[in-house]
């Protein structure tokens, strides 16, 4: 057989199967009855976000239980699920970010719906060995940013030097078994997690779990003073071979993939509709500035310079200084290209320039009437709540009247101000149930349909379905749409809407993320227990869509159908 020239992880000619990554991400901030927490969902959202992105990994493998959904129930069922989904040649991650404790030497991973005391309602770590124990996969790597994480390790093996081509079974724990792990300040990435995503997103080669292990607990070490101690040993689950599983780089970046088929089918197509369609690669440009594609780049350059001649070079430039902006081996060849392209121009008058997406302004809703560009946007009406005397601003949105101020209005059970200080209700409202929410608004008011929340949010770039951006965005857009929005109806944005972040309040009575987090009610269902609801987050500056709670308080926005 001949020599394999390998990278590191192989052994002479042996290579690891090419099975797909499935990846299972569990995340909980909002507990109904333990503490809150500040980050595990920005964590998990920031993890999956980077493997789409950098690793070989496609959304239709990648699951995900954020806050509600991350239940017992629901835990146990998308883990007993990827026994069907993983194959012997597949590889498997299990990322886990929430409270984790330890009781007579057991350690458990609680659940968003578990009373503290109750040991026997969270998800014990015997309980994950026996599911990871029925998955078949080929590598399973499981890293948990949990308290008192550490248990899930076998005690009777080390670290030893692993290849690809052999079965591992890893963990990467953010503690040990007595330790705590540290959450960081909201907005933020945990201790753990931000080291492990910086090395992740930096990273210029395949990394293997041993390297990326070593050099993540010297770093969580070093930041907290040695407060927190991560670990990394084989786990106690069966499969293991002494491997070890590898982050792959992606070799190309998809959308660019799109985007050149697309641009090419475009080349035989009328030159009117050109431009507009011309400026949409650019965002692909500005999305993925993906360098391994400088090739494909050059040569649709030279296309568009012999079929469009000076506006077709002109657009060939604009790409080929994203690559010429960026330090890579190929930074040299744009820049030589460039000036060929230059030297090629029919003419000495050079047109305006492509303005790049984030220097144009956000895409106004459709209005019943609209206005001149040149004519000033009328400004917002107001209304006075006749049961106790109170005014809002309102602003007329999608042939809707919509209150620009979060609703006030006491209605007795249900209702509260945050943190019970009547100075927050001046500002941010009242946060309600769902249940206290459907009698909140005034007389010929109500409150906005899922459908409602939907088209206001399209209307201004989009929203995260679930707070999973890479799997429900496809394409070129994937982050751009709900931070387009976010900002566009946060307070002080173009829309007028003023969003606030008004926080939350927990069933048992504790409150959450005043200046970090905004949730809004809609109307409609979802289940028996949750509704429909919009959340505008600081941190991510997304705006997300999420099935909440019905016990939980959160903001309201009333609306009046025009003709009312």
């Amino acid at each position: 057989m001949a020599p394999h020239k390998g990278t590191g992880f192989e052994q002479e000619g042996m290579s690891a199967p090419s099975g797909k990554n499935h990846l299972l991400v569990i995340a909980i901030d909002a507990y109904a009855h333990c503490p809150k927490l500040n980050n595990c969902v920005k964590d998990a959202q920031d993890f999956v976000e980077v493997m789409l992105e950098r690793y070989r990994f496609e959304a239709e493998n990648v699951t995900t239980l954020y806050n509600a959904e991350a239940t017992r129930a629901g835990i146990h069922a998308k883990l007993k699920a990827l026994k069907k989904r993983v194959g012997s040649e597949d590889n498997l991650l299990l990322y886990f970010s929430g409270h984790g404790e330890v009781e007579a030497g057991i350690g458990y991973w609680v659940p968003v719906e578990a009373l503290p005391a109750n040991e026997w309602e969270f998800v014990s770590t015997s309980e994950i060995k026996a599911r990871l124990d029925a998955i078949n996969s080929f590598h399973t790597f499981v890293i948990v940013d949990a308290c008192f994480s550490g248990s899930l390790f076998a005690t009777y093996k080390s670290v030893r030097p692993g290849y690809e081509h052999k079965r591992s079974r890893w963990g990467l724990a953010a503690s040990h078994s007595r330790e705590r792990a540290l959450d960081g300040q909201p907005g933020e990435n945990s201790p753990f997690a931000e080291k492990l995503l910086k090395l992740l997103h930096d990273n210029a080669e395949d990394m293997g779990v041993q390297k990326l292990a070593t050099e993540v607990i010297e770093a969580v070490q070093a930041a907290t003073r040695g407060k927190q101690v991560p670990v990394f040993k084989p786990l106690d689950v069966k499969g293991d071979d002494s491997g070890q599983y590898v982050f792959r780089l992606k070799q190309k970046a998809p959308a660019w993939q799109a985007a050149w088929v697309a641009i090419e089918a475009l080349l035989e197509e009328d030159i009117a509709g050109l431009n507009a369609k011309i400026l949409r690669l650019d965002e692909y440009a500005q999305q993925f500035p993906a360098a391994e594609n400088i090739a494909q780049a050059l040569k649709l350059g030279e296309k568009l310079e012999q079929k469009r001649e000076f506006f077709q070079a002109r657009n060939s430039l604009f790409l080929l200084r994203q690559f010429a902006r960026r330090k890579t081996s190929f930074q040299q060849q744009a820049l030589e290209r460039i000036e060929e392209l230059k030297k090629s121009y029919t003419t000495t008058v050079e047109p305006e320039p492509i303005i790049p997406p984030k220097e144009k302004a956000h895409p106004a809703p459709p209005q019943p009437q609209p206005q001149p560009k040149s004519q000033p946007q009328p400004q917002p009406a107001s209304f006075t709540d006749p049961r106790d005397g109170q005014t809002y601003r309102t602003i007329e949105i999608n042939g809707l009247r919509w209150m620009a101020e979060n609703l006030n209005f006491d209605v007795g059970e249900g209702c509260w101000f945050y943190d019970d200080d009547p100075k927050n209700g001046e500002k941010y409202g009242r946060l309600y149930t769902w249940e206290a929410a459907q009698k909140a608004c005034p007389p010929g008011w109500r409150l906005p349909t899922d459908e409602e929340w939907k088209a206001l949010a399209n209307g201004f770039g989009g929203y995260v379905d679930g707070g999973n951006i890479l799997s429900e965005l496809k394409g070129a857009f994937i982050d751009r749409k709900p931070k387009e929005s976010y900002e566009a109806l946060i307070v002080d944005g173009n829309s007028g809407f003023d969003a606030l972040l008004g926080g939350c309040r927990y069933p048992n009575g504790g409150y959450y993320g005043l200046g970090v987090d905004g949730g809004y009610w809609s109307g409609t269902l979802k289940d028996t227990q949750g509704a429909w609801g919009y959340t505008f987050n600081s941190g991510s500056g997304r705006l997300s869509r999420y099935a909440l709670d019905k016990s939980y308080g959160h903001s309201c926005r009333c609306i009046q159908d025009l003709a009312t």
